[in-house]
């Protein structure tokens, strides 16, 4: 799935695989069609957006947090009578659907699991800084991290690459406008390839190359080739790479110098700050599937 070391994670094109809007039947409860309609729009502007550019953190964060709340509304209409009646009918969606959202859980498990132990490695860098005593530790803890960053790569590209073939996969059956309530399925799924494009940008968040190494210059073509250009562009390239970047200098400094720590410290805590927000979205979201997945289990054993 990501080839040659230092490539860009591509991106499934809209055309390919994306499900796109459809005109909406007339229903008993509008309002809630009407806020999951304008939700998916907001997504799909992230969503084209990843597909050409890298997104800036903050843009990331928002895309998770628009895809929480959109998945907390089809948890409410799927409360609606009517709605479970209706997916009685769609049985065979239903079932893609827990398939494709089953994988889906898994990656955001994967996700979440490497942001966790991520916090443990900072948190034992942190300690490792503030005694100048350390030295020796604080090269192991560091060691270890990048040893864990390393694997943690490895296991969850593998799991991503099965969830996008999964994807490749999936087909999107006509829906008759006598079937209401197959629109619930449409978002869902749609929803689904929008998290797996959004996931992607979060890989490339977490695993780019380190800045001032040879792979940079591979940095500098994947800026290149997106079409999308913006100054928060350079952060998601190297913020977690600037600290890499640090780490590596701070190991082969004998004795440390007060000023590096520091520095080295701030860019812990910032990244910190951008882990938790990170795993808050995508616990908020595991949690909305979750439910789902059990209101939908529950329309086809009934």
């Amino acid at each position: 799935m990501h080839g040659k070391r230092g490539e860009s994670l591509a991106v499934p094109s809209s055309n390919s695989t994306h499900i796109r809007s459809t005109t909406l039947p007339t229903r008993e409860h509008p309002l809630n069609d009407l806020q999951l309609d304008e939700k998916l729009n907001k997504l799909r502007n992230w969503d084209v957006l990843a597909s050409t550019s890298f997104l800036p953190v903050d843009t990331l964060l928002n895309s998770l947090c628009g895809l929480g709340d959109l998945y907390q509304t089809v948890e409410d209409l799927l409360q609606v009578q009517q709605s479970k009646q209706g997916l009685v009918h769609d049985k065979v969606w239903v079932e893609k659907e827990l398939d494709g959202s089953l994988r889906l859980l898994d990656a955001i498990g994967m996700a979440r699991d490497d942001l966790f132990q991520m916090k443990e490695h900072i948190n034992n860098i942190q300690s490792a800084l503030r005694c100048s005593k350390m030295q020796q530790e604080l090269e192991n803890r560091i060691y270890a991290y990048l040893s864990f960053k390393k694997k943690m790569k490895k296991e969850i590209l593998k799991g991503f690459k099965e969830l996008k073939r999964a994807q490749h996969k999936s087909k999107c059956s006509p829906v008759s406008e006598t079937q209401e309530d197959s629109m619930l399925i449409i978002w869902l799924t749609e929803a689904r390839f929008i998290i797996v494009s959004v996931f992607e940008s979060l890989l490339n968040f977490r695993f780019k190359p380190r800045p001032n190494t040879a792979q940079s210059s591979l940095v500098s073509k994947w800026m290149k080739r997106g079409q999308v250009a913006c100054e928060g562009q350079a952060e998601v390239v190297s913020e977690f790479g600037r600290l890499e970047a640090s780490l590596h200098s701070l190991c082969s400094q004998k004795p440390l110098t007060k000023q590096k720590p520091q520095h080295v410290r701030k860019q812990l805590d910032d990244l910190e700050k951008r882990v938790k927000e990170l795993d808050e979205n995508l616990s908020s979201i595991f949690r909305s599937l979750i439910k789902i997945r059990v209101t939908l289990l529950n329309i086809l054993t009934n």
